[in-house]
This record gives C-alpha cells, structure tokens and sequence, in this order.
C-alpha cells in the first residue's frame, strides 16, 4: 500500500499537527459526578458557583477588639467596657452597648453593632473586664464583610478547568462537596517490534539481536500524571496480520492508541499502513527531530498516534504532541510549555532543514543570565542523552550551526511535570 498522504518533501510542522488535532480530535463528551476527595486531575463539565457568601458573617482579620467606630472618636480616655470574648466557631451572643467592645480573634464572628477592630498590640491595659487603648487613628478596620472573599452564587470554577488541591479547596470552603466532571479518557498502549523483550525476563535469557523494551515503560508511567484511565495492549511483533488485529481489537476499547515502533518506511514497519488500511491517517511524518516518523489518524471511534521507536524520539513526541492531544482529548485547553532564552556554553552543530529539540542543561549565572549547555552526543537512540538532563534546546529548522553565546530558546523539563 503506498501513503500518498505526504512526502519526504513535505513535513509537517509540529504547531500545524497540534492544530490538526485540536481540529480533528473530539474531547471526551460522557460526564459523571465525583466528590472532592476524588477530583485531582479532573476536568470540570459544568461551571461551578458558590452557593452561599465567603465568608458568610462578618469576621475579624486580626486578634484584637470589635467596637464601634463612632464610640472610639467619641472616647476621650479609650476606655471600654469588655462585654465578652468572640472564638472562631464560637461567637459573643448578646447585643453591644455603646462604650462596650468584645475580645475577638483572627477568624471569629464580628458582632452586628461593631465596625472597627482595635488591634490587642494597641492595648495599654487590660483586665477582666475593662480595656485601656493607646490613642491613635486606626489605619483600616480590620472587619471582613460578608462575601469578602466570595460572593454568593459567584463563579468560582469553569468548564474545562482541570482541578488541583487549589480549586478543590476554594470549592470545599464555599459547602460544594460534589462536581460534574468528564469521564477519564481511555488511554491505549502499545509497542511493537520482534526485537523487544520485557525487562522481567533475565538478561542471560536475551536471544541475538534482542533488546530489553524501554518505550512501553516510559509512557505507561509518564501518563499516569494525566489523570487518564491507562491499558497496556502488551507487545506485537512485526507482522502485518498481527499489528491489523492488535490495533483493530485495541481500537474498540479505546478513546486513544498510542503506539511505538513501526511507523517508519521498511518493510517490517506495518502500523502506518494499517491505520491507513482499517481507518483513516490524517498526517505523517514531522518536521521534528527527533521524531520525524509519526503517524496521527483513527480507527473508528478511537484516535491512533503512532510514535517513533527509537527511545529519545519516542519521549520528545510524547511530551510535544501526546501530552497536548490527550489535555484536549480530557477537555481541558492544553498548557503551552514554558520557553524562555539562555546563552548556549559550547558550540552546536545543526543543519537547516527541521527543528531540533536537544537535551540541555541549564543553570542561572551570578549575574542572573542563564546559560544551556547540550549534553554530548544527541542520537536518537541513546537514553542517556537525559542523565542530567533539565530541558530541550529548540533550534529552529531555518537556523544553522550555533556558536559560543548564541541566545537559544530552551523549554525546561519542569514543563510536563516527570523529571
């Protein structure tokens, strides 16, 4: 079968791919209710509005004493009369005269007829019942309104808004214990190639020309930070009628395939073809190094990425294009990496043609530069090309070699959340 979809000539950039997918791929639509203690990761399917005031009375900010304003202009020796004490959870009970004040701490309820809080550092003498203040002007009131934080019936989190601790504690200080989100993708993987064998299986146990698999193993671990459903569909050789009913039966079960090994041009490499044959491919082959073999398409209902098999390329693509395309898939709006510009320390060389993601090191100087080193040889085959490993140097597919003090754009590895 020939894959008339594009030509050696004719790579696609990977900002087009991503654009191709959010244009392509349809996000994940079923929803489910869950409880807070669950949502981490989640993706909210509806808007959520606080159904009461935050805080809902009126509290004090410091520890101190609650009166009346124009009883303190009107105090010419600020001398009060202490009517009882207010404790967070446990508030003074009774109304205030004039000339009376309440001992109240951080948090507790501010009396109805009080509007200034005297700080407990302004107090010049205190007994049981009566309180000596300093004279001063009191700089703020240091009562908290009602709905100060939050007003009632207020949006405080929005569709397609992934939680974190941050937004489940907003929604848990407002009484929402219960949220609508969208059903976790499932993710599907595979890797393929007859040469593949299990790290389980003793190393003296390694026919000729076996290696232990390493690109199954990065993704099903990278993904679990995803918050996805994850299935490992195992291992496949490198046969045509094998790879046809491993992705057909993967395909049923799955929002997403993701593959590795078999998307290149020899004549053992048969995922490609066969997403081509059972459904549809809508692009192949980036304008990436490393990475350039990738095959995007679908098989049904399920979306098909295809990575490259050697193991850096394999970890560039996931982080540049799995990441994003499963965000979108969870419908949440995909987070653009951070990049930011570092001088690079040693001379690199490239040739024009397609962008380059290099495994750096970057470090901040004394003067507060930040300067990029490349760590050695960058084939697309070596893991160790990571060990020490911070970021990607991006080199643009229009720049050629770079020298000593080059300004280079880096995306530091903090980006996708696994080094």
């Amino acid at each position: 079968m020939v894959l008339n979809l594009v030509t050696n000539k004719n790579l696609l950039p990977i900002s087009e791919a991503l654009t191709k997918i959010k244009e392509l791929v349809v996000p994940v639509l079923q929803t489910e209710p869950i409880y807070l203690d669950s949502g981490v990761g989640r993706v909210l399917s509806d808007d959520v509005f606080s159904p009461i005031p935050l805080p809902p009375f009126k509290s004090s900010a410091m520890d101190g004493f609650a009166l009346r304003l124009s009883d303190w202009g009107n105090s010419e020796d600020k001398t009060f009369n202490i009517a009882g004490v207010s404790l967070a959870g446990h508030p003074n009970s009774g109304r205030i005269k004039h000339g009376e004040c309440v001992r109240v701490f951080t948090g507790a309820k501010v009396p109805d007829e009080c509007d200034q809080i005297i700080l407990q550092e302004e107090v010049e003498f205190a007994d049981e019942s009566i309180v000596r203040f300093q004279d001063h002007q009191p700089s703020e009131t240091y009562v908290r309104p009602v709905g100060h934080d939050i007003d009632k019936s207020q949006q405080i989190a929005m569709k397609g808004q992934e939680l974190n601790p941050i937004s489940l504690s907003r929604m848990s200080a407002s009484g929402v214990s219960k949220v609508n989100v969208f059903r976790k993708p499932k993710i599907g993987v595979l890797s393929s190639g007859d040469e593949l064998v299990s790290a389980k299986i003793p190393y003296r146990k390694l026919k000729d020309g076996q290696i232990f698999e390493s690109n199954k193993t990065f993704l099903l671990r990278s993904l679990e930070k995803l918050n996805v459903e994850i299935v490992d569909h195992g291992s496949i050789g490198d046969s045509r009628e094998e790879t046809e009913q491993a992705l057909n039966t993967a395909a049923k079960s799955c929002d997403l395939l993701i593959t590795t090994g078999g998307v290149s041009v020899g004549d053992a490499d048969h995922i490609t073809k066969t997403i081509q044959a059972l459904g549809s491919l809508d692009f192949w082959r980036l304008n990436l190094k490393p990475g350039k073999p990738l095959a995007f398409g679908s098989i049904g209902d399920c979306e098909m990425l295809g990575l490259p098999g050697n193991p850096v390329s394999t970890i560039v693509t996931t982080l540049l294009l799995a990441y994003p395309l499963i965000e979108h898939l969870k419908g949440t709006k995909p987070k653009d990496p951070i990049k930011v510009k570092a001088q690079i320390k040693t001379n690199i060389l490239h040739s024009p043609g397609r962008t380059e993601y290099q495994r750096g090191l970057f470090a901040s100087e004394p003067d507060g530069r930040l300067v990029v080193e490349q760590l050695g040889d960058q084939s697309s085959n070596r893991l160790s090309s990571f060990n020490n490993c911070n970021c990607l140097i991006e080199i643009p597919s229009t720049r050629g070699d770079l020298e000593l003090n080059d300004e280079v754009t880096i995306l530091p590895l903090v980006n996708f959340g696994i080094f």
